[in-house]
């Protein structure tokens, strides 16, 4: 008995020492994966992956014409590590294509031409991406997008051959995107370029750094290059950040397109519905502190642009909502423009023949004696509002143009031809459409410009007919209910402070 009873404490500590080792190792691969690279070839190209302590090369021989090409199954980088992309000789670009969920970048990623930092470096993954505050992609030029599934799926023929015209909607920005994709910023992305951000929504968190046109000096000390040797320099061309999502846009962090001592870049920003720009963010295309007459300031553009034409049943509602919002936000940059369009559409036409006779004999219930009753109800709305928060500062060297632009249209026609033994039939509509659109410019927010445009435009629209027509001795009625309303509106508060240098226009 106590020889058994030894034996199973026994059996116990070395039970717990297991599992105290199985944990520990379970901790240690825990600690491992978040500081590698996960970064998997799936075999449709002829792709390369030398993976290291603390840096990863990637190599690929998948060229056509100048165009070189990766397929990951994943791709991941873990806080620490590194992962070098580098362009074939002789190519100027390179696309990588990505599956198996979201890619996560905490670690860093360059695309290298030639041995520097450099390269057309296109980046899909249908899933999205989250670069990490502590994540870093530096590039030539740069582009991430959340092409959709089919989109991807039929990228490419075979191995190493590429479907030329799904090629050339990626690099032109065609390409279908997938809706409910995110794309989310909270780390730095520096190109000698442009940086072109693509998705169902982009988020730019506060700790985000976008930074395009970087001069050559300051790209040696922030990117990590890691047993790369520089071999020339890096020339600012562009300076252009564009980011473009199907649904809304927040933004939080700072982009920066400074480019050249002489040229400021370009800022573009779309949303398919809200675009907010919160309190802390900045935005800036003022050239880089050049002097002369030749220095201009860059271009600012913030788009909300919204269209809803999906109304075709008899019982419809269709609504559109765009906005852009500025709350403590900082913008600089020579001509500003800051749109929010809405469009909402119904339009339909029915004819309709009845030919049902009814019975001369046996007892005539209530749909007999009726005939037919046709009801319809649509509702159309559209809202386009630019709100700019008290806090906000807008410096634009040029023209200031803020622009809201509502449509709401219901189009409807109906023509019945009864040709029943009936004593009466009726065609019944209720229609209603509402637009609005508004600029306002809150109590404690500045404007500085040298030229300022506020606009309100506002359409509302609304045709509808409904005509019934009897061939028979009996009633055939059509009856259309319509409301229609519409309001536009520029607002400046009185506590705002606004400072133009030129004209002023201010129109509702």
């Amino acid at each position: 008995m106590k020889d058994h009873a030894t034996r199973l404490r026994r059996e116990r500590i070395v039970a717990r020492k297991l599992s105290i080792a199985i944990a520990t190792l379970i901790g240690t691969a825990g600690v491992l994966g978040e500081a590698a690279a996960q970064v998997v070839a799936s075999g449709r190209t002829s792709t390369t992956v030398t993976p290291g302590a603390s840096v990863t090369r990637v190599d690929t021989t998948s060229v056509v014409g100048s165009a070189a090409f990766n397929d990951f199954s994943a791709f991941n980088v873990g806080n620490g590590h590194t992962v070098n992309l580098n362009l074939p000789t002789g190519t100027s670009a390179l696309i990588n294509l990505i599956g198996g969920g979201r890619s996560q970048i905490d670690g860093t990623v360059n695309a290298l031409k030639d041995g520097r930092i450099g390269g057309n470096v296109f980046f899909a993954n249908p899933d999205g991406f989250l670069i990490s505050s502590s994540g870093v992609m530096n590039a030539g030029s740069l582009h991430l997008s959340a092409p959709s599934r089919g989109f991807m799926d039929s990228f490419f023929l075979g191995k190493d051959q590429p479907n030329g015209i799904a090629v050339d909607l990626l690099m032109q920005g065609r390409q279908p995107i997938e809706p409910h994709s995110l794309i989310e910023v909270r780390g730095r992305l520096n190109a000698a370029d442009s940086i072109d951000l693509r998705s169902g929504k982009i988020v730019v968190g506060n700790t985000a750094q976008l930074r395009a046109g970087v001069p050559q000096a300051e790209f040696d000390q922030m990117v990590n290059t890691t047993g790369i040797t520089q071999a020339g320099q890096v020339v600012a061309v562009q300076g252009r950040i564009f980011l473009a999502a199907t649904g809304d846009v927040d933004i939080s962090g700072r982009l920066d397109a400074a480019a050249t001592p002489d040229n400021g870049g370009q800022i573009d920003v779309t949303s398919g519905g809200r675009l907010d720009v919160h309190g802390g963010a900045v935005l800036n295309t003022r050239s880089g502190g050049g002097t002369g007459d030749a220095v201009k300031d860059g271009s600012i553009k913030l788009l909300a642009d919204s269209a809803n034409t999906a109304g075709t049943d008899l019982v419809s509602t269709v609504t559109s909502e765009a906005s852009v919002n500025i709350a403590d936000a900082t913008l600089t940059g020579g001509d500003i423009s800051i749109d929010a369009r809405s469009q909402a559409i119904y339009n339909k036409s029915i004819v309709s023949l009845a030919d049902v006779p009814i019975a001369t004999s046996g007892s005539l219930g209530l749909a007999d004696l009726v005939g037919d009753v046709t009801l319809g109800a649509m509702q159309t709305r559209s809202r386009a509002s630019v709100s700019i928060g008290a806090g906000a500062n807008i410096q634009a060297s040029g023209t200031l143009a803020m622009k809201a632009d509502s449509t709401a249209e219901t189009t409807f026609s109906q023509m019945s031809l009864w040709n029943m033994l009936v004593p009466f039939s009726v065609d019944f509509l209720k229609a209603d459409v509402d637009s609005a659109a508004s600029v306002s410019v809150q109590a404690g927010a500045a404007l500085r410009a040298k030229t300022l445009v506020a606009e309100a435009v506002n359409k509302a629209t609304l045709d509808v007919s409904v005509t019934s027509i009897s061939t028979e001795d009996n009633v055939a009625v059509g009856v259309a209910l319509t409301s229609a309303r519409a309001n536009a509106s520029v607002d400046v508060a009185a506590g705002a402070s606004v400072n133009v240098t030129g004209d002023v226009r201010l129109a509702a």
